[in-house]
């Protein structure tokens, strides 16, 4: 059995890489390639481990998982076609399992079950797209009607379609183009009562704007700077329970709405109450 990558409490980071760079001077350039190599993938792995044993001490103390990465030639060079990143251990991929099954999400391609797949040790936490903020290159009639209205609400840019403007209009005419005073629409909403307390917050689902990670977090939107360290662990664990608690209150808003168009009204007379003095909350495509 191999024995398990060891977790110092801190690590005498200069030291080493004095060592190491002592320890190149001596080796033919061939072998320093991989030894960098080699190198960094050990400090990753410490990264991943120190993690491991912090979030999930019993299954770390417990785990017979090899730290080695066992993989035949054919897959080391299919992966070195497929990706720059080295290959994960079985311990590395027990390890982001866990995290996927108890703490956040993780994209799909780190989570094969399948033997012949092979897992790329993640640089960085890999951060997948669950949010359903607004995309300008999509198509709108993808989404339900009650987040159709809602766009045709919020952004400028969105033209309403045939439904929405017949829809929109009957109830309240003139609502499509107020410019409701965001602060005054979200305490209107709030004095309303019930799901209407919740349409606020499924409007800035729409736009990233709900303040939250996991939510607001767009493709177009750098998260892969995002290192494997315990704060960053616990943020990302925080903000996707908040994430949940999110989602439940939107999607149940949303459906409530959908049951009787007629719940609308209440919303677009507050959307139109709340005044012109300011511009629509929007985000630009």
């Amino acid at each position: 059995m191999n024995s398990p990558v060891c977790c110092p409490p801190a690590l005498a980071v200069g030291d080493c890489l004095l060592f190491f760079e002592r320890l190149l001077d001596r080796l033919p350039i061939a072998a320093a390639g991989g030894c960098i190599e080699a190198f960094i993938r050990i400090l990753k792995q410490l990264e991943l481990m120190i993690c491991y044993r912090h979030f999930f001490a019993e299954e770390y103390a417990c785990s017979t998982a090899s730290s080695e990465i066992g993989i035949s030639r054919l897959q080391r060079e299919r992966l070195a076609r497929e990706t720059s990143e080295l290959p994960a251990s079985p311990r590395e991929i027990e390890f982001l399992r866990l995290v996927n099954e108890k703490l956040f999400p993780l994209l799909d391609e780190y989570l094969t079950d399948d033997d012949f797949d092979v897992i790329a040790q993640p640089q960085t936490v890999p951060i997948p797209c669950i949010g359903w903020a607004f995309d300008y290159e999509a198509d709108l009639e993808g989404y339900s009607f009650p987040y159709r209205l809602a766009l045709t609400l919020i952004l400028d840019a969105i033209e309403p379609d045939e439904e929405v403007r017949h829809f929109a209009e009957s109830l309240v005419p003139g609502c499509l183009s107020a410019s409701a005073h965001w602060s005054l629409f979200q305490t209107a909403c709030t004095a309303l009562g019930g799901h209407y307390i919740d349409i606020p917050e499924l409007f800035d689902s729409l736009t990233a704007g709900t303040g939250n990670f996991w939510i607001d977090y767009t493709p177009d939107i750098c998260a892969d700077n995002i290192a494997w360290t315990i704060e960053h662990l616990d943020y990302l664990h925080t903000q996707f329970r908040e994430c949940e608690a999110i989602i439940a209150r939107v999607s149940a808003a949303a459906e409530w709405l959908g049951e009787d168009p007629e719940r609308w009204q209440p919303v677009l007379e507050a959307w139109v109450l709340a005044g012109h003095s300011q511009p629509k909350k929007k985000r630009s495509p």
